[in-house]
């Protein structure tokens, strides 16, 4: 949301909009947001929730593994939630943990300062969620593979596999279980990684010895008692072992355990999916066993024990003394509102949007597996369709006919008007993606797992109509019907295919990220919902090479209803189509919700230029980010200035221009009608691709990924050259960027020859620029003789001259 308030404040400083440009407004007219947030926990219905935690406070953290976000439930029973978009992925490292992305989340734990630990299970790493909310790797995501010679490494440089519980001392010293890596580590509060327990080998040898010496096989559910033993249920051996004092033994021997908590006698609770059951083991006593099918265990402030199972979306509260238990969260039915308004409703990952020519609309409500109506009304209902399976794409055809594209079953099928329902080319499609039908009763298919479009005559037959595609995703048919426009998200292509010929022609080449969901207008306005962008962007048949913003800021988020749609927030936007009135609609799939924006088809543009009105806003242009110093194309590192080109913004427009690289707004330094300059953030995670993205009044005008480094060494030209040449033996000081955090070696070589370095400083006043003085080697020959200096291996440019005599 920070980013949004930004550009809000852009906004308001920008020039009053003229009085003859139009403006596009985006609102809601589907869905009620993200799955129950602000609703009592037992209202809501809950996707594989996984790991669960108490923090100090008595407040739940749960960890909603098939929708892949973090919940909170208050001690008042209300649940929010507090990370993750609901879409799977890895992004927002050292931003707000509500734009940032994980994989399947398992295990959580807090420490005594208010940090949630986070086994992200799916990105193989280990993030902290610090107490103001902005979320971390601190171990996983490297290159190292752990144990042996790595032994002692930092965290964030190994690689592991699955990490999947977690427990934390009072220290803050962090234990974690790597499932499929089959080692237990202990990291430390310096960030250090170590084995407890585990070699890496899948096996139950090594009882009563050495734990780090010992085997263990797919570990999972951790636990501290109060002497710092750590319990581990060792789930492919069906086993709780303890480790303590370095020593690792078997306490229990059960089915599949992969949840244990200790109480405050020092009894265990053992979560069990195997069995199905959630069991207490007194110390001396006869142990008793409650019928949830448990997958994770934590203890309580109130010495109850909250337990998840995951199959059946509950989370289950059993008093110590195993007299009372309780779902306390989950139950609620996931298509809630039916009868309703719509926008009232629940929806689940909304992936696909279609509109009759009466302007009733349909949803493809994915993770509800489920195909929902909205009437022209605004009162929405589910379809009787049976046994679909997250479906993911729909379209009307024009005698009426629903197809949907049904991709968990690996199926295509059609509802006439009159409700009757028919397969298509049964045992054809792997995963159908998107389904459209021609005037004539042809149906063209994307099927993504095949990387083919498949076209089924309305005879039956079935032919390839192209293949070896990367991850055909979206699907129209142009005006007239003699080209396909579809999409192809891993190659990040927008193409149009003539059925004729088979000529294929790509629409804006180079400017798409992750393109999906697209629909195209009588007047060949192409409108793609580019969920990598976080925009939905425009092309025009009649002129392909040049874009047009139709909404989206370009940062994952919920906000904008009721504003210029180039102002709004959208979360993953999936599909789109146009309505009979004009109005586009976008299924925004990680906000729950079916945003429209009124009027952005019926004017055939995006609807003006957002609140900034005038220049060149709305209009997305290519970028280069260069080396600061050598103006040459490479990575970025952390601290470097940088000089961006391309932005087609004139330097009288530097009052209303920001720009972001990735979520940090970095000041301008200075800019000219053909360059602005920035230094890179000193935070920025050099192991991921950056975004660099420039917003002019209040729009995003262009963007581009570029990598990221440790170093990325450049330099100016020296100011000894050939008219002033500097002495053999002497001092020479040479400034540049891309000195990185300043952590790495630097050398200097002349002529090829190493130098002997001074020192290496920050240059005073000069924000991103470093000097380094060394001394010019005596062996080297006078005249002209090439200078480079090198960052932890990494050399500046070549062709930089000193002048020597």
């Amino acid at each position: 949301m920070r980013i949004f308030f930004i550009l809000c404040l852009i906004v308001r400083l920008a020039a009053p909009l003229p009085a003859q440009t139009s403006t596009a407004i985006i609102d809601t007219v589907a869905g009620n947001g993200s799955a129950g947030d602000g609703s009592l926990s037992t209202s809501v219905a809950l996707r594989q929730p996984g790991g669960v935690v108490v923090d100090t406070s008595g407040n739940i953290y749960l960890s909603e593994t098939g929708a892949h976000r973090i919940r909170k439930i208050t001690r008042a029973g209300v649940i929010s939630t507090i990370a993750g978009t609901g879409t799977a992925g890895f992004s927002g490292e050292a931003g707000p943990a509500l734009g940032a992305q994980f994989n399947s989340p398992y295990g959580l734990s807090t420490d005594l300062r208010g940090n949630l630990y986070v086994a992200d299970l799916g990105n193989a790493r280990v993030r902290r969620i610090a107490s103001d909310g902005t979320v971390t790797t601190i171990a996983g995501g490297g290159t190292l593979s752990p144990g042996g010679a790595t032994e002692g490494a930092k965290g964030v440089n190994v690689k592991l596999a699955s990490p999947r519980n977690l427990a934390v001392d009072d220290a803050g010293v962090v234990y974690f279980s790597d499932f499929g890596g089959h080692r237990v580590f202990r990291l430390g509060i310096n960030g250090i990684l170590t084995t407890v327990a585990g070699t890496g080998t899948a096996g139950s040898a090594g009882d009563n010895s050495a734990a780090i010496l010992a085997q263990v096989a797919f570990p999972a559910g951790l636990a501290l008692d109060s002497q710092n033993a750590l319990f581990l249920a060792d789930s492919k051996n069906g086993a709780v072992r303890k480790i303590a004092n370095g020593v690792i033994s078997t306490l229990i021997q059960g089915s599949t355990p992969t949840g244990v908590a200790v109480d405050f006698t020092g009894g265990l609770w053992v979560a069990d999916p195997g069995s199905q059951k959630l069991t207490h083991y007194p110390p001396g006593g006869i142990s008793q066993s409650f019928p949830i099918n448990a997958g994770d265990v934590a203890r309580g402030t109130d010495f109850a024990f909250y337990s998840t199972d995951s199959a059946n979306g509950n989370l289950w509260r059993v008093a110590m003394d195993g007299t009372s238990s309780a779902i306390v969260a989950g139950g609620g039915n996931p298509t809630q509102g039916d009868g309703g308004a719509a926008t009232s409703a629940s929806l689940n990952h909304p992936a696909s949007v279609a509109v009759d020519s009466s302007g009733v609309f349909y949803i493809a409500d994915r993770d509800n597996s489920r195909i929902r109506r909205v009437g022209t009304d605004g009162v929405i209902s589910t379809l009787g369709v049976a046994d679909l399976l997250q479906p993911t794409g729909i379209s009307i055809d024009a005698a009426g006919t629903l197809w949907i594209a049904d991709s968990g079953n690996g199926r295509v099928i059609g509802i006439s008007s009159s409700g009757s329902v028919k397969a298509l080319a049964a045992g054809t499609f792997t995963t159908p993606a998107a389904a459209v039908a021609d005037s004539a009763g042809n149906v063209f298919v994307t099927d993504f797992g095949a990387g083919k479009i498949f076209k089924v005559a309305s005879s039956g037959a079935v032919s390839t109509v192209r293949s070896s595609l990367s991850g055909p995703r979206g699907l129209a048919l142009a005006p007239g019907e003699g080209s396909l426009i579809f999409s192809e998200e891993s190659a990040a292509r927008v193409s149009q295919l003539n059925l004729s010929s088979g000529t294929l022609t790509p629409l804006a080449p180079g400017a798409w990220n992750t393109p999906r969901g697209l629909t195209v207008t009588s007047s060949g306005q192409v409108f793609v919902a580019d969920t990598g962008r976080q925009q939905v962007i425009s092309v025009s048949l009649a002129s392909p090479a040049g874009l047009t913003l139709v909404a989206g800021i370009g940062q994952a988020g919920f906000a904008g209803d009721g504003s210029p749609a180039v102002d709004a927030q959208l979360n993953f936007p999936w599909g789109t189509a146009v309505t009979p009135q004009g109005d586009l609609l976008v299924a925004d799939l990680s906000n729950n919700r079916i945003r429209r924006v009124k009027g952005a088809a019926s004017t055939g543009s995006s609807g003006g230029t957002g609140s900034g009105g005038g220049g060149t806003a709305g209009s997305l242009t290519s970028l280069q980010v260069l080396n600061g110093a050598s103006l040459t194309a490479g990575p970025i590192a952390p601290g470097m200035l940088l000089s961006i080109q391309g932005s087609g913004v004139p330097a009288s427009g530097l009052p209303n221009v920001a720009v972001l690289i990735n979520s940090i707004l970095t000041p301008v330094i200075s800019m000219s009608d053909t360059e602005i300059r920035v230094t890179a953030p000193i935070s920025l995670h050099t192991a991921l691709p950056s975004r660099v993205t420039v917003v002019y009044n209040g729009a995003i005008i262009a963007a581009v990924d570029v990598a990221a480094a440790g170093a990325a060494p450049g330099l100016f030209d020296p100011a000894n050259n050939a008219a002033n040449p500097a002495a053999r033996g002497s001092t020479i000081s040479l400034f540049g960027t891309g000195l990185g955090l300043g952590d790495l070696p630097v050398s200097v070589a002349v002529a090829g020859v190493a130098a002997t370095v001074i020192k290496v400083d920050p240059a005073p006043g000069y924000p991103g620029l470093f000097r380094v003085d060394a001394l010019v080697p005596t062996s080297v020959p006078t005249g002209q003789a090439g200078v480079t200096v090198a960052v932890g291996g990494v050399a500046s440019q070549a062709g930089v001259q000193l002048g020597l005599n």
